[in-house]
């Protein structure tokens, strides 16, 4: 079941590309008639998206039938025919465009979470006796996109770190700094958050790791340490907070900090990097 944000966001994305009207579809309606296309893979991707491409096609018009012979988080080969839309080919030209730009961006995200967790899993192998590791994406997502975002990182094999200001509480050093220490900062956050709330706290040297302990963070976030540090900051968190290590863009330190006694490790660039998945619609039949 899509969310009313995804709903509003297709609708905005219908309305800007459609606009008054599609006016080189609508002069062919009549000559173009009634067909089949195929959804082909261009190139290898992790699929995410499908349902809300049949979303979007039947939301143009109600009578097309779409299906995918395979379901989200599959890894759909090159060259494949991954799914159909059959029915009014005007119908079907004028969504093609807004369906596929959904389905190669949500692919994309999803085939960007695989490959980075396969990195990640790939530096840890061998390693024994460390915690359960988790890839995890961040509140760096495209305004409206981020539930969709979130689950294509999810159908790749990732993990969701919070999704708002409103599910976790992430004291940062600006934070910190203005409020006179961590212990003021987590005890004035604990007093208003709901219990189930999680409490990080983002440190810049092993002092504050041990202030974060102390005061009973949940998690603590480092950012900027070098191994050595991370392995000393592991230690003094041993059983009482989980690390989760933030990283950019250089996956060469994903598979690095992979090694490490960490908990989890979090990757703007799982949803800002993103190379679309190739797919096109190729027409299959036509009726006469």
């Amino acid at each position: 079941m899509l969310s009313n944000n995804v709903k509003d966001l297709v609708k905005l994305a219908l309305s800007e590309d459609i606009g008054t009207g599609d006016i080189t579809t609508e002069p062919l309606s009549l000559a173009l008639g009634e067909g089949m296309f195929a959804f082909v893979a261009k190139d290898q991707f992790v699929l995410a998206g499908a349902e809300l491409a049949k979303y979007i096609f039947q939301k143009i018009d109600k009578t097309l039938e779409v299906s995918f012979n395979c379901r989200d988080g599959a890894i759909v080969n090159a060259g494949s025919r991954f799914g159909t839309v059959q029915g009014n080919m005007a119908s079907i030209l004028t969504a093609e465009r807004i369906a596929l730009n959904f389905l190669q961006r949500l692919s994309g995200i999803a085939t960007n979470a695989f490959e980075m967790n396969k990195i990640m899993m790939d530096g840890r192998s061998g390693v024994s006796g460390l915690p359960v590791l988790k890839l995890l994406d961040t509140r760096k997502t495209t305004a409206g996109w981020r539930t969709l975002e979130k689950y294509a990182v999810r159908m790749g094999g990732g993990g969701n770190g919070r999704f708002g200001l409103y599910d976790a509480a992430v004291i940062k050093e600006s934070h910190i700094d203005s409020v006179g220490g961590i212990d003021v900062a987590v005890g004035l956050v604990r007093g208003k958050v709901p219990v189930t709330a999680r409490i990080c706290v983002e440190v810049r040297n092993l002092a504050e790791v041990q202030a974060a302990v102390d005061a009973k963070a949940d998690i603590i976030m480092i950012d900027g340490m070098d191994s050595a540090e991370i392995v000393q900051a592991c230690t003094i968190a041993k059983g009482r907070a989980k690390i989760n290590l933030s990283i950019g863009a250089d996956l060469s330190l994903l598979r690095r900090y992979a090694k490490l006694p960490v908990d989890y490790i979090s990757v703007g660039a799982l949803t800002q990097t993103i190379i679309n998945a190739e797919i096109s619609l190729k027409l299959l039949s036509k009726k006469k």
